[in-house]
């Protein structure tokens, strides 16, 4: 064949500009996304592109600096001062729908409620009200309430309730003004009617009424009337300054062909996300996403059968990249991937979760199709083979980094301030879903990786290999003031830095101190079970088998080691090396303070370590240490792209 009938057969890929001058080929990005072939590129200037981007033929999305896709729109100035410093006008026909987000100047604005709250406090369980002795499934009590003087029938009441592990929205009902209680519909799916006991000190906050309207910084919206209401921050009328969330999309994204994946990078997005399906090699790079998503109701945990899942920051497919993501302030989760082989890298997460629930984890890998049952997607568990590395969380409402009992890894994280809102968390978290690797060991795809990570300031547990986890190896973690009691009893009460529940694990070369009090502390510092534990399903207390009967430990720095009361550990695992139990004062490290864990050579962990080859070696003559770091070690865990994606040694520990 002649090269003139070869260049004939090729289709060259073109190239589009986007933007707002003589020199672009368009000014829309739909229109460039429209118009171009699977293989182009349609490069995005600097602007804002107020629109949601359907992609579904291959083409690649290139923000340039300064780029932008944004998910709200500006209210016209048709104000009117309604009663005091409150402003409101009849909204236009387009945005005649269910308002769940405002801003002023592009800063997000706190939705009328009871307890008063911005947005700095959202993750600080103390803007939330407790519920009090007295409360019962369905109906929650609290003298507080008498004194607000509103009548809350009807208000939306945000429930983080029971043992705080999910957050439920119910509509108030059969309230008396001046009361002390109202009711709420139930069941609460993924919870149960329990003792009074459990009630107490559980969190709420009510909204959806203009009543609560009663501070600077706060809204509201009446879909009945179309009036929308607004107390300027400033006290200044609101002229054009006011936007609202109108998509929640940016960016909707469909893989059609094999050999099209799906190529997103250099954008901000603001009050908008991207989501991505059916991928096969898709890449997600260079982001900067701020208010990504929200929700005021949790449909998706109402008791019928009409649950509608939330949009979110998503990613279903396999083989796929997400690499350099800043996203912050979202009230559900940070990145969710479904898929096989997929790969997070270098990316900073914060404020994420500020409903609390463990239904939105901060990054959320292994599971598989939504189905809102006990939790909110592990009912079908698929995906393995995932990688999470290089990444940083900071700020959260419930747990970090949730991974099924699939194989994965989870390599230089640095996670910290989790667990601000619920309870029964952890920074990371290997979930018990019911995976088919329960006490499995010959299964190849339940082998799971966490190392080189530091794990602090989780208002309960730090690290967790929960009921029925299965091959997990864990080295090289250093893990530190875990458990708050005397900021919340109901949560610091179960305070751990280390749990390591199931069997056939590799757990060496960790560092934990500062967990919670220890006179309040349920668990020691390092919770490892010896005693028969709860899964496979139809398992009790005479058939199950004992918890981590077939694991390894050694070179574990620790206050306390608890093995709640089972055999002691150096009679049931199959291996156990060197221990250090002592008070954090005696461990010797260089200097926390700087974040510097390694330990001196006056230190008792200092080269007192159980030799382990190829674990843990002699290296130039020398033993291991004791505990996550080794001597000479320089690592540090964390996102490198970013400010604040490493602790800066001036800062210290909390």
């Amino acid at each position: 064949m002649s090269t003139s009938a070869l260049l004939a057969g090729l289709t060259l890929a073109a190239q589009y500009l986007v933007g707002r001058n003589g020199a672009a080929n368009f000014t829309s990005v739909q229109a460039c996304v429209d118009s171009a072939t699977a293989g182009d590129t349609c490069t995005v200037s600097a602007g804002m592109y107020k629109e949601t981007v359907v992609v579904r033929n291959g083409v690649e999305l290139k923000g340039l600096p300064g780029a932008t896709l944004v998910g709200s729109e500006a209210l016209p100035d048709n104000w009117e001062l309604w009663k005091g410093q409150i402003y409101r006008q009849m909204v236009p026909q387009e945005f005649r729908f269910r308002i769940v987000q405002a801003f002023v100047d592009g800063n997000h604005m706190t939705e009328a409620r009871w307890p008063n709250a911005v947005m700095a406090d959202y993750l600080n369980a103390s803007s939330w009200a407790t519920e009090k002795s007295g409360s019962v499934y369905g109906m929650l009590v609290d003298p507080d309430l008498a004194a607000t003087n509103i009548d809350w029938t009807g208000a939306i009441a945000t429930l983080n309730t029971d043992i705080r592990v999910y957050t439920y929205t119910r509509t108030v009902q059969n309230y008396t003004l001046g009361s002390d209680h109202f009711n709420y519909t139930t069941p609460l799916p993924g919870t149960k009617e329990r003792p009074p006991s459990h009630y107490i000190g559980s969190l709420y906050y009510l909204s959806g009424l203009l009543d609560a309207l009663d501070s600077p910084g706060e809204w509201f919206f009446d879909n009945q009337t179309n009036y929308f209401y607004m107390w300027m921050p400033d006290a200044a009328a609101p002229g054009t300054r006011v936007s609202v969330r109108v998509r929640d999309l940016c960016y909707d994204g469909l893989q059609q062909s094999p050999n099209e994946p799906l190529k997103l990078s250099g954008f901000n997005m603001v009050s908008c996300t991207y989501t991505m399906q059916a991928c096969d090699g898709c890449m997600v790079s260079d982001l900067n996403i701020t208010y990504p998503t929200h929700i005021r109701e949790i449909e998706f945990r109402e008791p019928d059968e009409g649950r509608k899942m939330p949009n979110s920051t998503f990613l279903l497919g396999n083989d796929s990249t997400i690499e350099r993501v800043h996203l912050k302030y979202s009230s559900i989760n940070g990145l969710l991937l479904i898929g096989f082989r997929n790969r997070v890298e270098d990316c900073l997460i914060e404020s994420t979760n500020w409903l609390g629930s463990l239904d939105f984890p901060s990054i959320y890998i292994g599971f598989g199709k939504v189905n809102a049952g006990h939790h909110l997607r592990p009912q079908i568990v698929w995906g393995e083979d995932n990688v999470i590395t290089r990444v940083t969380l900071n700020g959260f409402g419930n747990s970090g980094i949730v991974t099924s009992q699939l194989s994965c890894e989870v390599s230089y994280a640095y996670v910290k301030n989790g667990g601000l809102i619920g309870c029964d968390h952890a920074g990371i978290h290997a979930d018990n879903d019911p995976a088919p690797c329960m006490f499995n060991t010959s299964a190849s795809n339940c082998t799971k990786y966490f190392h080189h990570n530091w794990v602090h300031d989780c208002r309960e547990k730090c690290f967790r290999g929960d009921d029925a986890s299965v091959n997990m190896t864990v080295h090289d973690q250093v893990i530190f003031n875990c458990g708050w009691f005397d900021r919340d009893p109901v949560c610091g009460d179960a305070s751990a830095g280390l749990v390591i529940k199931g069997d056939y694990h590799t757990v060496y070369s960790v560092t934990v101190f500062n967990v919670s009090d220890e006179n309040h502390r349920a668990t020691g510092d390092a919770f490892i079970p010896t005693s028969p534990g709860p899964p496979p399903p139809g398992c009790n207390a005479t058939t199950c088998r004992p918890e981590n009967a077939h694991s390894s430990f050694w070179n574990i720095a620790a206050h306390k080691i608890d093995n709640t009361g089972g055999p002691p550990l150096n009679q049931s695992a199959v291996f156990v090396g060197a221990m250090y139990q002592g008070n954090y004062s005696t461990y010797g490290l260089a200097d926390p303070d700087a974040f510097n864990f390694v330990p001196l050579s006056s230190s008792p962990l200092y080269e007192s370590g159980t030799v382990r080859p190829p674990f843990t070696p002699i290296v130039d003559g020398h033993a291991p240490n004791v505990g996550g770091m080794a001597t000479g070690d320089q690592w540090r865990p964390g996102c490198v792209s970013f400010p604040g994606c490493v602790p800066s040694p001036s800062t210290g520990r909390r």
